[in-house]
């Protein structure tokens, strides 16, 4: 399975729930219940504003409560295993001239970073790539980098169907 940014979350509980239906997990620039973790812990006060901003301007552009849920749950929700399987990330810790918000400064940046990275070494199966090349949407700025990551995982998978 192949998702991009909220994509992404929906797609670690697919695989949690339906462990049988899936064998290797791509993800590209996810969302995590983290992000506001990394707002918060640049500047609290600030970060809650922002926070409130975000949401407000989310609603205003017609998204679902469950997506802002998302990003106001504490205690963190508590997602469950999801098995061995070939989980790759592709996140982008590209840094800005002017960050919009905390979360895009280069403080930002590396505590994203760091989240992935920390992740997917869980998975003995697991990687992360980190780009400074691209921005959100990183399978239009990079889809050679997405295919190359693509083809590794699948790769993967046929040495992993080999007795």
């Amino acid at each position: 399975m192949a998702a991009h940014s909220y994509g992404g979350s929906v797609a670690r509980e697919f695989a949690a729930k339906y462990p049988q239906q899936l064998n290797a997990l791509l993800m590209l620039d996810p969302s995590s219940e983290h992000d506001v973790d990394i707002l918060r812990a640049i500047n609290l006060e600030q970060g809650n504003k922002e926070i409130a901003q975000i949401k407000l301007s989310d609603m205003a552009n017609g998204m679902s409560n469950q997506y802002l849920d998302f990003w106001s749950k504490r205690p963190l929700p508590d997602y469950p295993q999801i098995k061995d399987i070939p989980v790759t990330v592709i996140a982008s810790v590209r840094k800005m001239a002017e960050p919009s918000n905390l979360f895009f400064t280069d403080k930002g940046r590396i505590m994203w970073g760091e989240i992935w990275q920390n992740w997917t070494a869980e998975f003995p199966q697991g990687r992360s790539v980190l780009t400074e090349k691209s921005g959100h949407f990183i399978q239009n700025d990079e889809p050679m980098l997405v295919l190359r990551e693509l083809k590794r995982v699948m790769k993967m998978l046929d040495e992993n169907k080999q007795p």
